[in-house]
């Protein structure tokens, strides 16, 4: 389940009224955090009145209150069937992540955007001086300036420890040697920690700002380092990131085996994050991997949503941060001499890719890059975006819908039947295509628009691609009739290699298998409305 909508979600009349509804959503989970809905309840199931007393609310502002955030899955309603009171209790996700002292507790990351909320008021000021609308802190406060820094600290170590455990999943550090990691600007040092728990033959340094690794080496004995496992493991350095070098691992060498730089690069301007990126990309030993953990748009800087949206956010509360295209990270990198992968997107549990981060790793030679757990689908993801698609979604080809009515509407509904070369009769028909679709075990569906030539090229383009990454089967089909020839003679194609059919024309039901991934196509009411335009590509 995902509130943010997915690229081109937005629709509908009642899309625009739920987007300006949106903030209800936030508002009521920082309130619960305000009254301390979850610390009231543990892991107790109590009743409204119960609950109500508890958080010092009105009996009946609290029954409605949790009604409304047992329907966003929060908590969990249940009637008592011997007296008919309704018993409250946290949900398991809240169990996990809203009650104090749980492992994955995000309370400090929450409350910090608590205070964060209000400053979006101001962002069309801040798209109209094109920076930040708020003055900057002198910091003359002592105090006052080291509680803010550890609020952020304890705040991105909360988003830190959840991130750290989808990297390390991505990680098999057994095709790499043992040896020294080094996380840039790593707060608190939940990455860190949480590589080396599964490396144990590994030491690592988290360097930040000096400030910084004042706190954390306090934030870190309650939070993310205790115990013997790491005892001498992980150390905290001060560093200058933006004009000092990286320094060399302790024990001496050529290089760090493991560079990590997560949600570093857009804290930076251009000017001072392309540097940064050069002394990763020279920090890491010949045998070593670098990971680049971040927002990132694709390559229009469009979307992800949330990528766009944090952009935003960067340039309200920021004065120099912003968010950059993938592409832009991979070209910096590249011009280092790395062999670059990814985007690979960071998916959680049964939902890949509805993470809002994704990962690029570079190596010096592509065998260190092995190192890297990842899906063919995946990579073929950020290829499709960087050549313009609006979105993508996997999907298994038994879930694409095929009918034989589709076919019989294109003989009657359309007047270019029979006048193509790859549209009906001569097309793949329903069964035709059915049983193609039953020897493939993975797709991918991705969303364009209009014109039909270039659509049909980026899709070659990106079947070109998978066919280059391993997947010499992957095969195309298109949206629309086929306009690679101003002039088509149906049967004498002048470009059988490029030519392909479309989904339609194959008999499959683009509306329903759209809607097997979530997605919503509208039908278009006439020829001077936008088409939305879906292809796809069996690949494995």
């Amino acid at each position: 389940m995902s509130f943010w909508p997915k690229e081109g979600g937005i629709a509908t009349p009642q899309d625009i009224e739920d987007l300006a509804t949106a903030a209800w959503l936030s508002e009521a989970l920082f309130a619960a955090l305000e009254l301390g809905v979850f610390e009231a309840l543990g892991e107790d199931a109590l009743t409204v009145d119960e609950l109500a007393r508890r958080c010092d609310a009105d009996r009946e502002g609290c029954s409605r209150f949790v009604r409304a955030l047992a329907s966003l899955g929060l908590l969990t309603l249940h009637e008592r069937a011997d007296t008919g009171d309704v018993l409250v209790a946290c949900a398991t996700v809240s169990r996990r992540h809203l009650l104090r002292g749980s492992p994955g507790y995000l309370g400090d990351s929450l409350r910090y955007r608590r205070r964060l909320a209000g400053t979006w008021s101001r962002l069309g000021e801040a798209v109209r001086r094109g920076g930040s609308p708020l003055e900057q802190s002198a910091h003359d406060d002592e105090a006052a300036y080291r509680a803010r820094v550890r609020d952020y600290l304890r705040a991105m170590d909360d988003v830190a420890r959840h991130k750290a455990r989808l990297i390390a999943d991505r990680l098999d550090t057994t095709v790499l040697a043992p040896g020294h990691l080094v996380d840039l600007g790593g707060g608190a040092g939940a990455i860190a920690a949480e590589l080396l728990r599964r490396n144990p033959g590994w030491r690592g340094v988290v360097l930040d700002m000096p400030e910084v690794v004042e706190l954390a080496r306090e934030e870190s004995s309650e939070r993310v380092v205790a115990g013997p496992p790491l005892t001498g493991r992980l150390s905290f350095a001060a560093c200058n990131l933006l004009d000092q070098a990286i320094p060399t691992p302790p024990e001496g060498g050529a290089g760090w085996g493991l560079v990590v730089a997560s949600n570093v690069v857009h804290a930076y301007s251009h000017q001072d994050s392309g540097p940064l990126l050069d002394r990763a990309a020279g920090a890491i030993s010949d045998t070593g991997l670098l990971l680049v953990h971040d927002f990132f748009t694709d390559g229009a800087g469009r979307g992800p949503v949330k990528s766009a949206f944090f952009d935003l956010h960067m340039m309200i509360n920021t004065y120099q941060g912003r968010t950059y295209p993938w592409q832009w990270v991979r070209d910096r990198l590249e011009s280092q001499g790395l062999v670059v992968a990814g985007p690979i997107p960071l998916g959680a549990g049964d939902t890949p890719g509805e993470e809002d981060t994704v990962l690029m790793a570079a190596a010096r030679t592509p065998e260190v890059l092995s190192a890297l757990r990842v899906d063919r689908l995946e990579m073929l993801d950020g290829a499709a975006r960087d050549l313009g698609f609006r979105r993508t979604a996997a999907i298994s080809p038994a879930h694409v819908v095929t009918a034989p009515w589709v076919e019989v509407k294109c003989r009657f509904g359309c007047g270019g039947y029979g006048s193509g070369g790859q549209c009906p009769p001569r097309s793949p028909q329903a069964d035709e295509t059915r049983t193609v679709l039953a020897s493939y075990t993975q797709a991918l569906l991705v969303e364009g628009e209009p014109p039909t030539a270039e659509f049909h090229r980026r899709m070659l383009t990106l079947e070109r691609a998978a066919f280059l990454g391993g997947a010499p089967r992957a095969l195309a089909f298109v949206a629309g009739p086929c306009r690679l020839c101003s002039d088509c003679e149906p049967d004498h194609c002048r470009h059988p290699a490029e030519a392909r059919p479309s989904m339609e024309a194959s008999g499959m039901d683009v509306y329903a298998t759209a809607a097997a991934v979530g997605w919503r196509l509208e039908p278009v009411p006439d020829r001077d409305s936008p088409a939305t335009y879906v292809g796809l590509l069996l690949v494995g």
